[in-house]
């Protein structure tokens, strides 16, 4: 009897540490024993915690010297719990959160730790587990069912918690830690199933701000045709960010494919605030921008919602940025593009906390565009903005590229529109499937997020510059190269790009490869270097051909002092075909006065060409009654410049659209509504510099870099559109000059 006693306390002496290692408590489950390991697996000399503690009313016994822990969850949609942490003094520690992908079993969550070059991770695994009871979340939906399918009706035992239909589906309708009974009965009335959830939690959440133009909006898309979440998983804050809108019945965009597959991946729930304009500069989104000013007033107003809120719990913020036609139109350069996107990052980042800047970028705007990516439809040039957008996702670690469809998309292949514009909603499913994919990955800690391929791209931002190509150059000129690193969310190594010669080229941070002016026909290269990969390209500097163009300056000037006449008789105008034969305009007080119906415009005797090849002006004294066409077509959507000074979709400046139905703008900028008084203006052009200005009463409104162009006016007012539309001039000139070449 002696000997069976001591054989006991010395079993029990020798188990009771094991016991109560493995006693974690998990809302009255408890840890599963297989995850055991040593108490002091931690290696000696390695970096340790000093604590780790779980939130939601998950209590476990955290040991240092154990690295790994288990905790059993409920089955459902059961809140996952946020690890805390402290490191040892002197030890660096990153947390990485888990994320329970919807309908997965278990995740992990980790804490690496750091210190004179030694490292440990600490792991909690999470694992659902039927013995730990069923628990749902706010706005759940979740369907109970018997296996044999003998049940006919179910019925809640708190239907203000949880509600339940005949078919056996279930809505979560209140947060509550009092348990609710759903029971299944067959058509006699007997109890064939029954399950009890133990409690229903507050949803866990992540919103998004989206911001930028019309195809962050997602202007030409079709709801009917968009991904379509299930209910209770991606919401769309109103105006005011004060309610939410299921969008389950689909959105116009890319929002409801990015929320599907967020929720689907980390089984969180996504609101979206929308914070999108037409025709709008990255500066509007900028902190002191109106767009911004806006944002800013519904973001506080969700967040305070959410916070308020008894059911919604709000983990992260995030800002999905697309944006960049209108700066490629206004000529915007790379520097202040960049300067612009940081400001609303930073004030973002300083307000809300953002977990993540993601960027989809812009395609190139159609008049810098080379003629095979018009051909093709597919606007992808390295223009100065995109170079700044992919230099801001090399450069800075929270801004993120989501996505390259812009790269490839085009109306042929379904995902553009035919005006080579907007997206088809096809096109938006997939950027909004892609870049929640790359965020989500960027996010996760079990991504793998070395570079595993590095490529430099050409200036049509669509092929590879192998190592060995040959690029032709000419002294003067420039060439953009665009380093890409993948996978898009890798964590990327110090990139340097270098020129073999400097005093031949330069190649700046953006990519911009520009050879000096008074560089001599030899051979160069250009590098590109990331960590281990590298590409080399050769670059052959030639005599640029000399092209003898002869142009002949030629002055137009109407006085409008009765007539029509121009002032030489060189130019004189007539009625167009589309005019009526009598009535439209009057001339009053030696001006001529266009009506607002907008029913006249002139003939030109002689067309008048506007090139980048030569200087020329057009100046003229008068007011507007509204968006006018100042030279254009008989009719025509090509080869006009149109006054929109109150025009959003244009962004209150003036159109130059070319023939081939290019287009860039001048804004007006802060002069705007002084086309409402009688006013002199000069838009003029320089081909030197290649800008062209806008200045009003000897006030310089604004100067704007152009491309190439080449067009011919046939009339004045000339119209623009449709036959029926006749927006071409409303207001009235005192005169017109225009300077040019023929």
């Amino acid at each position: 009897m002696y000997m069976k006693k001591v054989m006991f306390w010395l079993l029990l002496s020798l188990l009771l540490p094991t016991l109560l290692l493995s006693a974690c408590s998990s809302d009255g489950g408890e840890e599963d024993a297989s995850s055991v390991v040593e108490e002091n697996d931690v290696p000696e000399g390695a970096p340790r915690l000093t604590s780790l503690t779980l939130d939601g009313g998950y209590d476990f016994r955290f040991l240092p010297g154990k690295r790994t822990y288990q905790i059993l969850l409920p089955e459902g949609n059961p809140y996952l719990p946020q690890v805390t942490a402290s490191p040892e003094k002197g030890a660096e520690m990153t947390v990485e959160q888990a994320m329970l992908e919807n309908g997965a079993s278990s995740c992990e969550a980790r804490v690496h730790l750091s210190k004179d070059g030694i490292e440990t991770t600490y792991t909690v695994t999470f694992v659902k587990n039927r013995s730990s009871g069923l628990e749902l979340a706010y706005d759940d939906r979740y369907r109970f069912s018997v296996e044999n399918g003998e049940a006919v009706s179910f019925e809640s035992s708190n239907p203000t918690v949880i509600a339940v239909d005949a078919s056996g589906l279930a809505v979560v309708k209140q947060v509550s830690d009092s348990p609710v009974t759903i029971t299944g009965k067959n058509s006699a009335g007997e109890i064939v199933g029954e399950w009890t959830v133990n409690r229903t939690v507050k949803a866990v959440l992540d919103l998004f701000v989206i911001a930028g133009q019309s195809n962050a909006a997602g202007e030409g898309g079709n709801a009917e045709e968009s991904v379509k979440p299930e209910e209770g998983t991606v919401y769309l804050a109103d105006a005011q960010g004060t309610s939410m809108m299921s969008l389950s019945g689909g959105k116009s965009g890319f929002a409801a494919a990015f929320g599907q597959t967020w929720h689907q991946k980390t089984g969180r729930k996504v609101l979206f605030v929308q914070a999108t304009a037409t025709g709008r500069g990255a500066d509007s989104w900028a902190p002191g921008g109106e767009i911004y000013a806006e944002m800013e007033n519904d973001l506080d107003a969700c967040v305070a919602m959410l916070k308020e809120s008894p059911s919604y719990l709000l983990r992260s913020t995030a800002c999905l940025f697309m944006q960049g036609e209108w700066d490629m139109a206004a000529g915007t350069d790379e520097v202040s593009y960049e300067k612009n996107v940081l400001l609303l990052r930073d004030a973002l980042k300083s307000r809300y906390d953002i977990g993540g800047f993601g960027l989809i970028p812009a395609r190139s705007w159609r008049m810098e565009s080379d003629a095979e990516s018009v051909a093709l439809g597919i606007m992808s040039d390295m223009l100065p903005v995109r170079a700044a957008q992919y230099a801001l996702c090399r450069e800075q670690s929270d801004i993120l590229l989501l996505t390259r469809v812009s790269e490839t998309a085009s109306a042929d292949n379904g995902l553009m529109q035919e005006d080579n514009m907007s997206f088809t909603q096809r096109g938006y499913n997939r950027i909004g499937q892609e870049a929640a994919e790359t965020f989500i990955r960027w996010m996760s800690p079990d991504a793998d997020k070395a570079v595993t391929s590095f490529t430099l791209l050409s200036e049509n931002g669509r092929d590879a510059l192998e190592n060995g190509s040959e690029l032709v150059l000419t002294p003067g000129s420039s060439y953009r190269l665009t380093p890409l690193c993948e996978p898009y969310y890798a964590d990327i190594p110090e990139l340097k790009l270098y020129v073999s010669d400097e005093r031949l080229a330069s190649v700046d941070r953006f990519g911009l490869l520009t050879i000096r002016q008074n560089a001599q026909p030899q051979t160069m290269t250009v590098k590109a270097v990331c960590g281990a990969f590298s590409v080399e390209v050769t670059v052959h500097i030639a005599e640029e051909e000399k092209v003898e163009t002869h142009f002949t300056k030629v002055e137009y000037g109407w006085r409008f002092d009765g007539s029509l006449d121009e002032k030489e008789g060189l130019n004189s105008l007539t009625r167009s075909e589309l005019s009526p034969s009598e009535g439209g305009y009057e001339f009053y007080d030696n001006s001529v006065f266009v009506k607002k119906d907008r029913s006249v415009d002139f003939e030109l005797e002689k067309p008048i060409r506007l090139s980048s090849s030569f200087a020329w002006s057009i100046q003229w004294r008068g007011n507007l009654y509204g968006d006018s066409c100042l030279l254009g077509q008989n009719y025509d959507t090509a080869g006009y410049i149109y006054l929109a000074p109150w025009s959003d979709a244009l962004g209150h400046a003036i159109r130059f659209v070319t023939e081939a139905g290019t287009s860039f703008l001048i804004p007006y900028g802060d002069f705007a509504e002084k086309n409402k008084e009688v006013c002199s203006w000069i838009l003029s052009y320089d081909p030197d510099s290649r800008m062209v200005s806008l200045q009003m009463n000897d006030s310089i409104v604004s100067e704007v870099a152009a491309p190439s162009f080449d067009v011919t006016f046939t009339n004045l007012f000339g119209r623009y559109g449709s036959e029926n539309a006749n927006i071409n001039f409303a207001g009235e000139l005192d005169w017109l000059k225009i300077v040019a070449a023929e």
